[in-house]
């Protein structure tokens, strides 16, 4: 029962009250009546927040990482945005701007101390969003780490450095994982660490694995390692891998990278759909200013070029007579599905097309 003056209304009713109000604005009025209508609002509420340092909020940070903060044990998702420095464009002083520029980095890392210590906070965060930061913030991955913060689902984009993977590496639990745009200056001892460090304590819980390499040339890509240690992720029903054109052999080859990724689908009994895409040119084959004959750039041409050997050895891959699993492949956003070709033979044949 919650009380409301000489009112008493189960809980039950409140809540299916409260399921009928769409507008957060709404939600948060109704919280302000009393504790109790707090209490039961705060996880609707706060389950999901979202932190963008261009807004150089710290009192908002100051209250999120407060020891008493009531928001803290109801967030569940956390997004984080952008930082990336807006320096002014008017017409001061140089001199002007740059006190305004030290002003602005000033507060920047005054923000990002607060997130740490709101971070410490959230002990039943589980979904962490980090599309894009314009520098590292290794930091976050060691407060996590250091507070057993075990996160089940992560989108981490540029930011792949040694203390992400040593956080990857310090639990078990993940169920989805995206690293995307990965620069290419990371090492491949970073990546083989994800490989045999990080990659199997999550082996029986991943349930879609997407990485995505900066551009081709790179550890990253996929290939003969990478699905040696993805072949132990019994559990994926999602793969999306980037891979190399050089290594597109022979159809059906074993050195052949499209071939070896099909194998490799058929093993996991889970597997619902495999997409695979061409890595992006390495620039110092691709410089910006080149174009091809209609005008595009030369990536563009690179890509579908290798989109078509890719298709290629889709539609010519042989079925292995035994085969775990019966996922979709994309490649291109065309859909190719197991059907059969005959009364004895089936292959790869395209369906439908995504939009």
């Amino acid at each position: 029962m919650v009380d409301i003056g000489t009112l008493h209304i189960p809980v039950e009713l409140l809540e299916r009250i409260f399921d009928e109000i769409s507008d957060k604005q709404d939600l948060k009025a109704l919280r302000c009546i009393n504790s109790n209508f707090c209490s039961l609002l705060d996880p609707r509420l706060f389950s999901r927040i979202k932190i963008d340092l261009e807004e150089y909020d710290s009192p908002n940070f100051r209250v999120l990482a407060s020891n008493s903060s009531r928001i803290a044990p109801h967030v569940h998702k956390l997004d984080l945005c952008s930082s990336e420095l807006k320096y002014p464009t008017d017409d001061k002083g140089w001199m002007k701007k740059l006190l305004l520029v030290n002003r602005i980095r000033k507060e920047q890392k005054e923000s990002r101390a607060y997130i740490l210590k709101a971070l410490g906070s959230f002990k039943n965060l589980r979904i962490l969003n980090f599309p894009y930061w314009s520098d590292p913030f290794p930091d976050l991955w060691r407060v996590l780490e250091r507070k057993e913060i075990h996160l089940q689902r992560i989108t981490n984009t540029f930011n792949i450095d040694q203390a992400f993977l040593e956080y990857l590496a310090s639990y078990s639990g993940l169920e989805h994982l995206w690293i995307r745009s990965i620069s290419p200056t990371t090492t491949a001892s970073t990546a083989n660490y994800f490989l045999t460090k990080a990659l199997p304590k999550h082996s029986g819980s991943l349930q879609s694995l997407s990485i995505h390499p900066g551009e081709e040339g790179t550890q990253w890509s996929f290939g003969k390692d990478s699905a040696e240690m993805f072949s132990h992720c019994l559990q994926l029903r999602s793969l999306v891998i980037w891979v190399d054109a050089v290594d597109i052999h022979a159809a059906n080859s074993e050195e052949d990278v499209v071939t070896i990724c099909l194998d490799l689908a058929q093993k996991l009994p889970h597997l619902s759909t495999l997409a695979i895409s061409p890595a992006y040119a390495n620039r110092k084959r691709s410089p910006r200013p080149r174009r091809i004959l209609d005008g595009r750039p030369y990536w563009v041409g690179h890509q579908n070029t290798i989109n078509e050997r890719i298709t290629s050895r889709v539609l010519a891959y042989k079925l292995p007579s035994v085969r775990a699993g019966n996922p979709k492949v994309i490649v291109n956003g065309q859909i190719y599905a197991i059907q059969n070709v005959d009364e004895v033979s089936s292959a790869y044949l395209p369906t439908v097309r995504l939009h």
